[in-house]
């Protein structure tokens, strides 16, 4: 009879075998009972604590699904609950992110959040394998073979700027993370993005960038290729925002000199109406007609390489 009753929660609800044997000492009494059945014990089951605490995000989607039947979320089966809970580990072993059983946060930033908390907590915000995928690529973007500025920006604009790694890891792939929020998984792409831009700015071209600035170039979609190729000729230029005697204009290669190479005409405004690529030419046609003795030469943007990234 044991095996039997393991074999049915096995087979027919998909539960791992220790799971299934530790169900054993509730459900054998009225697994033998003939008047007992196996519709009735599957349902019960769910009311048991250790099914509970070994399906917490199919609980969590119960309770949430009671409180509001409109809720439009998917609810996994037993069987689809473990093999989620292995491609994240597989995932994590892929990652080379750790292992989330050590991982805490104290103090301001939470309480500790384990393995099986995370999967709970992706399970019921309905965080499916492929989001779960997306998920980790955009912490590998963060945390993994980049330069530490680029884990730096991210701690500081998105998460806390004393948080240690495994703490950011969570900020990933917890959408309960208490240090982000609920950031969407658009959202958290767009800050990975915006990250690696103000990060290999300041390692690559040392160019120091503000969030704004790099949130906006970001948003311009027009990919990593170009933008990396901006700040270096930016940098090439650097000559050009190191102010010479008699010229009175504060010109910066991170406000000005990326406003003229990245964002004229976008919304992202320097104020007052002024134009920077305008600004940065203006300057760049004062010391040629200076050079050349007066010629008053006036540069074209493509002449510049301002503004073309």
């Amino acid at each position: 009879m044991r095996t039997a009753f393991l074999s049915l929660l096995q087979s027919e609800m998909g539960l791992d075998a220790p799971t299934a044997e530790a169900l054993w000492d509730w459900g054998k009494e009225n697994y033998l009972d003939p008047d007992y059945s196996n519709t009735q014990l599957m349902t019960e089951i769910w009311e048991q604590p250790v099914f509970q605490d070994r399906f917490k995000g199919l609980i969590d989607i119960k309770t949430a699904r009671e409180a509001d039947p409109n809720l439009d979320i998917y609810m996994p089966t037993p069987t689809e609950y473990i093999a989620f809970e292995r491609a994240v580990q597989q995932e994590l072993s892929y990652s080379g992110l750790g292992n989330i059983d050590v991982l805490r946060r104290d103090g301001a930033a939470g309480s500790s959040s384990g393995f099986s908390e995370l999967v709970a907590n992706m399970v019921s915000n309905g965080v499916g394998p492929t989001e779960m995928q997306e998920r980790f690529a955009s912490a590998r973007s963060v945390l993994n073979n980049t330069p530490a500025s680029v884990t730096q920006m991210y701690s500081e604009w998105f998460a806390d700027s004393t948080a240690g790694e495994g703490m950011l890891l969570l900020t990933f792939l917890d959408p309960e993370d208490l240090l982000t929020g609920d950031m969407s998984i658009d959202e958290l792409n767009a800050a990975a993005e915006t990250s690696r831009i103000g990060g290999f700015a300041r390692s690559g071209w040392d160019i120091n960038i503000d969030q704004d600035r790099a949130s906006e170039i970001q948003r311009l979609g027009i990919g990593e290729a170009n933008i990396w190729s901006g700040f270096s000729m930016l940098r090439d230029q650097d000559a050009l925002f190191k102010e010479l005697i008699g010229e009175d204009q504060d010109l910066s290669i991170e406000v000005e000199g990326v406003e003229s190479q990245f964002l004229s005409g976008t919304d992202m405004d320097p104020g007052e109406g002024v134009d920077m690529v305008d600004l940065v030419q203006k300057r760049m046609a004062q010391r040629l007609a200076s050079f050349r003795g007066g010629g008053g030469a006036i540069l074209t943007q493509e002449g510049t390489g301002l503004g073309s990234a």
